[in-house]
């Protein structure tokens, strides 16, 4: 009888340490899982709302320009240029896409987004140049999910890309 529950012993004995083992290997799986979803890249969500608020037709009626999309690129090629409403091209173009940002991201320390910020610059082979950074919230937290929009420049004689980056912070 003895033999049994000696026998017995060592058999709870060893569960309890199988159980041990699989609660550490959950938790280490967990924290992967997680650790491993806290950058997205190119999220199709971002990238989408680029193409819609590029397509966003401003108050600034400047020759045949409305879009925030065609104001950019007038903003990069000449920053001098003014609507019609007398602003400045480059002050416009900023000023709407800040509404639209704030209009649509309702970021806070309490809400789903903590921040995010917006860069869109002008690229070609040998030239990067900024031509917009808006940031707004705090994204300190490593979490967050970015998109990108590429749209062609073909103007003043240069040919590249001008690149929309947003990047939202959680």
């Amino acid at each position: 009888m003895n033999r049994n529950r000696k026998a017995q012993e060592e058999i709870a004995g060893f569960v309890l340490i199988v159980v041990i083992v699989a609660i550490i290997l959950l938790i280490f799986l967990a924290i992967f899982i997680r650790k491993g979803n806290t950058r997205e890249k190119n999220s199709e969500d971002i990238k989408q709302f680029l193409e819609s608020m590029g397509e966003y037709t401003t108050d600034c009626n400047s020759y045949s320009s409305q879009n925030i999309i065609d104001l950019v690129k007038e903003c990069y090629q000449s920053g001098d240029n003014e609507c019609e409403n007398g602003k400045n091209v480059c002050i416009e173009v900023n000023s709407s896409i800040n509404e639209i940002l704030k209009g649509s991201w309702d970021i806070g320390k309490n809400k789903l987004y903590a921040g995010y910020f917006m860069n869109i610059s002008y690229y070609s082979n040998t030239t990067r140049e900024s031509i917009i950074d808006i940031k707004a919230g705090n994204c300190s937290s490593g979490i967050y999910r970015e998109g990108e929009l590429y749209t062609y420049y073909g103007g003043s004689g240069q040919s590249g890309s001008i690149d929309y980056l947003l990047t939202i912070c959680f």
